[in-house]
């Protein structure tokens, strides 16, 4: 098992890591286990499917960092 780790420094994480935000991404990416503390998110899974992730998740934080929000409905579309 492998592991990707974020440093969310330009994100609010109690909205981005909103309970409903938090459970679209996991819900999107079943094989990977998501911790997150503070602003520090880790993901745990296989490689094939941590690269995946880590492509989708940047595209996440760009968009709110370009839109400053984002909710399930957006990482359902982006995911």
């Amino acid at each position: 098992m492998s592991d990707l780790q974020f440093e969310l420094t330009d994100v609010d994480p109690q909205y981005f890591f909103s309970r409903d935000n938090l459970n679209s991404l996991k819900s999107s990416f079943p094989k990977i286990k998501l911790i997150q503390r503070g602003q520090t998110i880790k993901a745990l899974g296989e490689k094939s499917e941590l690269k995946e992730f880590d492509k989708k998740f940047r595209s996440l934080l760009n968009y709110y960092t370009e839109h400053n929000s984002i909710d399930p409905h957006v990482i359902n579309h982006l995911v």
